[in-house]
């Protein structure tokens, strides 16, 4: 007889039969923990036979996109739940430690994001917010996403759908942590990835997110700042439609949107306005020299109106994306790296780790390289 799984593993795949054929056979080598496997196929027609004494595939009769991922979910049976893409699969004694993490945290403790590597190992930039867990690899409490149903939501098939789903599980009372060494590999298959279509889904999805779930004091400075940004990104990539096309169809909104917005505090929370104002009050930001944000993350113009009341004296914000230096932000600017080395030269505050973290990264690099002082970095990687 088989053992009792620990792990149901969930993910959803389309017309990637070989990419489920490797996740299956890497989840039987990495894993020494009994676990299940429910894929969701969203395929127009089954993609294959993956079925075994721990492997249960759902034909989803359609493409629901990650809407799907309820359904496994619902199916899943043991404690803990592996989220994964069709194309990604953990290390080897990575979800162990991630269950050893999760099994002695606090219940306010949902899950645990991991390292998301590419297949050389390097780091995938993960969302742009360190807060948002991503879809390819995280460990979540599995009786914690049963209470949330739908986790997912409907409207928004592919792209995004972390957010929304992050946002409610901080509204619930709930947080993730992250683990170094909890490392899933992403392998990134490109079969099936448009651009155009990405980039139209995430600023539809960005859209149908915040409205819904932000509270009014935010609103208006967290729209501006998603949306500008995939303006400017779908400006880069020449793909200008896709803005177009997402910013005037008309929005639809979620059952269960209809739960209302976050508090203020686990709005603050989710978005880092809480550990800014905690390194303003430990001293670690001093409000008598102006700073710089390594960065432009998810909300630049709001964290910059939030320090500016906390007391800083002028704050600016960078990045390495050449779709977003010498853009303006609101007020501002996007400065390039060498304009923000500039700036910390002259006196300013540098800060880092409110992107992803895989840019926080690249940014202490980047000031190691160049003599400069090491930028403070506002959560742990």
């Amino acid at each position: 007889m088989p053992a009792t799984p620990q792990i149901s593993i969930v993910f959803p795949t389309y017309k990637r039969p070989s990419e489920v054929i490797l996740t299956l056979e890497l989840l039987r080598k990495n894993l020494s923990l009994p676990w299940e496997a429910i894929i969701l196929d969203n395929s127009p027609e089954p993609s294959g036979d993956f079925a075994a004494a721990n492997v249960k595939c759902i034909f989803m009769d359609g493409n629901q996109g990650t809407f799907a991922r309820n359904r496994g979910i619902a199916e899943a049976s043991a404690p803990f739940l592996l989220m994964l893409d069709d194309d990604s699969h953990p290390l080897p004694g990575s979800v162990e430690a991630a269950v050893n993490l999760l099994r002695k945290s606090p219940a306010e403790i949902g899950g645990i994001n991991s390292r998301v590597e590419r297949l050389d190992a390097s780091r995938e930039n993960t969302p742009l917010l360190p807060t948002v867990f991503h879809g390819c690899g995280t460990l979540f409490r599995t009786e914690l996403l049963k209470k949330l149903t739908p986790f997912y939501p409907d409207k928004f098939c592919f792209y995004g759908e972390e957010y929304w789903s992050t946002l409610r599980l901080y509204r619930s009372g709930s947080r993730l942590l992250y683990l170094d060494s909890f490392r899933v590999c992403h392998r990134f298959s490109s079969s099936g990835r448009s651009v155009a279509e990405i980039l139209y889904r995430l600023t539809l999805n960005n859209r149908l997110t915040w409205p819904a779930l932000t509270p009014p004091r935010y609103l208006e400075k967290v729209s501006y700042d998603t949306m500008r940004r995939y303006e400017l990104i779908c400006a880069k990539e020449n793909v200008r439609e896709s803005f177009s096309r997402a910013i005037s169809e008309k929005l639809e909104a979620s059952p269960a949107d209809a739960e209302g917005p976050l508090s203020v505090a686990q709005f603050e929370n989710f978005s880092l306005l809480s550990e800014f104002r905690r390194l303003v009050r430990e001293g670690q930001l001093s409000t008598k020299a102006p700073l710089v944000l390594c960065g432009c993350g998810k909300f630049p113009t709001l964290w910059r109106a939030e320090l500016l009341e906390m007391g800083l004296p002028e704050v600016d914000f960078g990045d390495f994306n050449t779709g977003l230096i010498g853009q303006a932000y609101g007020d501002s600017r996007v400065l390039g790296p060498d304009g923000i080395l500039e700036k910390v030269q002259k006196g300013w505050q540098a800060l880092c780790g409110q992107g992803a973290r895989a840019d926080a990264l690249r940014w202490e690099e980047f000031f190691s390289q160049h003599g400069g002082p090491a930028p403070v970095r506002i959560i742990p990687l």
